[in-house]
């Protein structure tokens, strides 16, 4: 894992959890990083006191993605057998543990840490109230595995790209699709809302970058 300055553009740290490949990587508002990957642990570290906190293990499953709530109170991770679960990080003791119906690829927490997204390995990504831990929304329409997934800041829009070529754009609060947008001639990965919102940005596996 490496660290940058993003003013600077210059490494200033660099950590190595274990010899697996990572997929997943989050910093919290206090400084910590989480890394989930091919290992059955996820492990988080302080990067001002440079050490590792925790190592958070899985016997089951193994955690690949990991996402801070905004206000740096919680972690969640998503699993390759479908769990989510999400740790206090004041004592590292989990809160509470959801199902989703597949493979997790992905996570996002909406701005105001009230709603988690899952994406799913085939194609299914879940909504989850953070608040009560239940889900809210199966949001079915992709073909194929969801990578990208993302908040809209105001937290009313959601965004989902795929290995189905698909951009779709959903609405948080019923769940329903709002658009599709297709031609795209490679496998998406990466989706992410900027400029207050305004324009998309999406990933394709061939390198090329798409702003909508």
């Amino acid at each position: 894992v490496n660290v940058w300055d993003p003013r600077t553009l210059k490494l200033v740290d660099s950590y190595s959890p274990h010899d697996k490949s990572l997929y997943g990587t989050a910093v919290s508002k206090d400084g910590l990083v989480a890394v989930g990957g091919n290992g059955k642990e996820a492990i988080v570290y302080d990067l001002s006191k440079k050490k590792e906190i925790v190592r958070l293990r899985f016997d089951d499953s193994t955690p690949r993605y990991v996402k801070f709530t905004p206000d740096g109170n919680r972690l969640v991770l998503g699993t390759t057998n479908g769990t989510i679960e999400v740790y206090s990080t004041a004592d590292w003791k989990s809160l509470k543990q959801m199902k989703a119906p597949e493979s997790i690829t992905n996570l996002s927490i909406s701005a105001d840490g009230k709603n988690l997204l899952a994406g799913g390995i085939n194609g299914t990504v879940t909504m989850w109230d953070l608040e009560r831990y239940e889900l809210k929304h199966k949001l079915i329409g992709h073909r194929a595995a969801v990578f990208g997934i993302d908040f809209h800041p105001s937290g009313q829009r959601a965004v989902t790209v795929g290995y189905d070529q698909n951009v779709k754009v959903w609405d948080t609060n019923t769940g329903k699709l709002l658009i599709t947008i297709r031609g795209f001639e490679n496998n998406l990965y990466c989706a992410g809302f900027f400029n207050e919102g305004k324009s998309l940005l999406v990933t394709q596996t061939n390198g090329i970058v798409n702003i909508l």
